[in-house]
C-alpha cells in the first residue's frame, strides 16, 4: 500500500477516496455542515460510524434499497430564538445525506443501528461465506 500525501478540500477527497472495494460512499452535504463518517471493515460485518452530536436519535432516516444505504437526518431549524443576540453562533445543525454503495455480500435483514454518544453506528452483517466443497472421489 502506498501512502500519498494529499491536502485538498475534504469534500474534493471524500470523492477520491474509496473506502473499500465493495463499500463505496457518495455525498450531499454542505461540507461545513454535513457529519463525519467512519467506515470499518470487520471480518463478519461493515460499520458505518456518523459523528453526529445534538442530533435526537428520532431525527435519523436510514433506508436500504438498491443496494445503496442511504443515511440522513432532517432537522428544522429553530426560529424561536427572536430575541437572542448571538456574539458567536457555531451551532448549526442541518439536514444532511450521505449514500453508501453496500456490496451483495450484506444480510439485509440483519442490518441495524445504534446511537450513543453522539455517534449513530451502523452495522452491516456480512453472508458467512460457503465452505468451499471439497472430497474424495472414488473411481468405480
Amino acid at each position: 500500500m502506498n501512502l500519498i500525501r494529499f491536502n485538498q478540500h475534504p469534500a474534493f477527497w471524500n470523492l477520491l477516496n474509496d473506502f473499500d472495494k465493495n463499500l463505496n460512499h457518495s455525498t450531499n452535504r454542505n461540507d461545513l455542515s454535513s457529519p463525519l463518517v467512519n467506515v470499518i471493515n470487520q471480518d463478519n460485518q461493515y460499520v458505518i460510524e456518523v459523528a453526529a452530536p445534538g442530533i435526537k436519535k428520532e431525527n435519523f432516516n436510514i433506508k436500504l434499497e438498491n443496494n445503496k444505504l442511504v443515511i440522513s437526518s432532517n432537522l428544522k431549524e429553530d426560529k424561536d430564538e427572536k430575541n437572542v443576540n448571538y456574539s458567536i453562533k457555531e451551532f448549526g445543525f442541518t439536514s444532511f445525506s450521505k449514500t453508501f454503495f453496500v456490496p451483495k455480500d450484506i444480510e439485509a435483514e440483519k442490518i441495524n443501528a445504534d446511537y450513543n454518544n453522539g455517534v449513530l453506528s451502523v452495522s452491516i452483517p456480512k453472508k458467512e461465506k460457503e465452505a468451499a466443497l471439497s472430497r474424495n472421489i472414488k473411481v468405480k
